[in-house]
């Protein structure tokens, strides 16, 4: 995973960490701790179960996906929701201060919890499951070390924040060319054309688009095409030929030829074996 280029920079300033622990709550439970505020700061990592906070900023959901940043001004009640227990990791620190610009300085300004979604989980077990270890150990210098577990473990949530927002903003930029991909798959349409419904060049466009859906945008037309034409052959109420022009293919040999490459099999046999 890429990290965000020359984001803005910031530094933290954690004076203490107060506990770093595995815990369980029973399907059902309730729990009003933090009801009148934290005091601290906190993170948790969701092991199993999901669980709601409720909290004047609103309701926030945090399952097996997600961490959650808990800025000490914040106060909620915890609900444990589904059917299995809450089983998670949490950690709470003092922090002194956040100084410099992204995102950690307006997170704490704002007082709210933060959801964040990442797919690097074994890394960030790693850390939540070290910083665990080292607190319950408690041998000599466990503070230290804790505070540098957890110092790694703010920077690597920080970066994916940043990380996130970016993606969301690139998500955004190119997201008329998507629709219309999706909409009007059977059109003929040039790079050009799709890069100037977002505003962007057309190599800024192609390199924003691979970035998100894995493909090029007229690769990712193409598949559009053989998906749809798949339902089509499913129904079994046209016959090959048509069904290559419904999707947007002037001739039937190129189409098939197309449709043999990425589903492994000629339309014809396709259409034959599943009805």
């Amino acid at each position: 995973m890429e990290y965000p280029v020359n984001p803005p920079d910031y530094s933290i300033d954690i004076t203490n960490v107060l506990l770093a622990h595995e815990c369980i709550y029973a399907v059902g439970e309730e729990n009003r701790v933090y009801e009148n505020g934290r005091k601290v700061c906190g993170l948790v990592f969701a092991l199993s179960g999901k669980a709601e906070y409720i909290t004047p900023h609103g309701r926030f959901v945090l399952d097996t996906e997600s961490i959650m940043f808990l800025p000490e001004s914040v106060s909620y009640i915890i609900r444990c929701e589904g059917d299995e227990p809450f089983r998670h990791f949490t950690v709470n620190f003092d922090m002194a201060q956040c100084t410099g610009g992204g995102i950690l300085p307006k997170m704490l300004e704002e007082g709210s919890p933060v959801i964040i979604s990442t797919g690097r989980r074994t890394q960030y077990y790693v850390m939540f499951e070290r910083i665990s270890a080292v607190w319950k150990r408690k041998q000599s210098g466990y503070r230290v070390l804790a505070k540098s577990i957890l110092y790694e473990l703010m920077y690597t949530l920080v970066c994916d924040i940043e990380l996130g927002m970016q993606e969301e903003k690139s998500f955004r930029k190119v997201l008329p060319a998507k629709l219309f991909l999706d909409e009007s798959y059977m059109e003929k349409i040039d790079i050009g054309e799709l890069s100037d419904m977002c505003g962007l060049s057309t190599t800024h466009f192609r390199r924003l688009f691979k970035k998100l859906y894995g493909t090029s945008p007229l690769d990712y037309q193409l598949n559009m095409r053989i998906l749809k034409a798949k339902d089509l052959l499913f129904l079994g109420e046209y016959p090959v030929n048509e069904v290559a022009r419904v999707v947007g293919f002037e001739d039937a040999n190129y189409f098939s030829r197309v449709f043999k490459s990425r589903v492994g099999t000629p339309p014809q046999s396709f259409r034959q074996a599943v009805n």
